[in-house]
């Protein structure tokens, strides 16, 4: 998924979304005044966790044990925590936060299912963030180096930006190209990964391109480009690649200028099916690893306070078997 300005937008709204999707939201305003939350649903579908007020002092980490119908339970979470996401088994949650005074970035684990376990630190390096484990014990995260000063490129600002696989005992083996724009983290399929190229700023492209890449001694997703149409905003798919679920805008072609309104279909196979009461605006879609359950947040506009979307599916359909809108208790 790439987040680039769109023409379309209005000048706030513009900033909101480039900003907002790649966690930069000190160039916008107040972060600790963004109602963006940031979602993800644990491996086996059972726990949900939210961050609210990322990469400020005043975060608020929300878990929810779907299972037992439990409430939200607030979580302790280091100060400057940025982004969040299950691992790829149990309840352990990967978390990324900065530590200014020593100038870094931490990576890290906190096992869920222990409220008492300390924070286990894996890694850190400068600007890490969005991590996602590709096997047991191995986490891509992405990090950013200090790109140089260029007055004569309008994207120097964009650049540094590189994909690390930190494993066992710290190593660390860069992945992808580098430099990249800064895109959160990538759909990881068998040996590879990819992101889509979203298809909202003026391009004429029938299709969104699919940036896929190997990992280390892997080879990169086969993803045709076809399945996906032209209005595509991000997409969000299994470790197979078999269930995808895809943003799209669906007032593109709307005059006067404003904010664009997304949905969210469902890509299964060969097969498309849609997704009732998703219109409005998400910050995060996260989807199992065997595409059985996926979580969103949403709201009726960029501005608005979000609540939580948990949707389930059964292996053999497209269509989702539920979806639950769940919100918070005020605080």
């Amino acid at each position: 998924m790439i987040w680039l300005l769109s023409t379309t937008h209005s000048k706030l709204s513009a900033c909101i979304v480039l900003f907002a999707q790649i966690g930069l939201l000190s160039g916008c305003g107040a972060a600790n005044s963004s109602p963006k939350l940031h979602t993800t649903i644990s491996a086996d579908g059972e726990m949900v966790a939210t961050l609210l007020n990322a990469g400020t002092n005043q975060q608020i980490l929300r878990i929810r044990n779907l299972k037992k119908d439990e409430d939200w339970r607030r979580v302790e979470a280091p100060p400057l925590t940025r982004t969040i996401r299950f691992a790829g088994q149990g309840h352990e949650l990967l978390l990324t936060y900065t530590r200014p005074q020593a100038g870094v970035a931490v990576l890290a684990r906190l096992n869920l299912d222990q409220p008492n376990s300390n924070l286990e630190k894996i890694f850190e390096l400068s600007n890490l963030a969005f991590p996602v484990e590709v096997s047991p014990g191995q986490v891509m995260v992405r990090t950013r180096s200090e790109p140089a000063s260029d007055s004569k490129s309008k994207r120097f600002y964009l650049s540094g930006y590189h994909w690390i696989l930190v494993g066992s005992g710290q190593q660390v083996q860069q992945v992808g190209p580098n430099p990249i724009l800064p895109y959160p983290a990538p759909n990881i399929v068998g040996s590879g990964f990819f992101w889509t190229e979203e298809q909202i700023d003026g391009k004429k492209d029938a299709h969104p391109q699919v940036l896929a890449y190997p990992l280390p001694g892997g080879v990169a997703p086969d993803i045709p480009r076809e399945r996906f149409e032209k209005n595509t905003w991000a997409v969000e798919c299994d470790q197979k690649a078999i269930r995808c679920l895809r943003s799209y805008v669906t007032n593109r072609n709307q005059r006067p200028e404003g904010d664009f309104i997304y949905d969210v279909d469902v890509l299964f196979g060969s097969a498309r099916c849609k997704l009732s009461g998703m219109a409005g605006f998400s910050d995060d879609i996260s989807v199992t690893p065997d595409g059985n359950a996926a979580v969103m947040s949403l709201a009726p506009g960029y501005d608005k306070p979000r609540h939580v979307v948990v949707m389930r599916f059964t292996p053999k359909q497209c269509e989702a078997v539920s979806v639950q809108h769940i919100h918070f208790e005020k605080e």
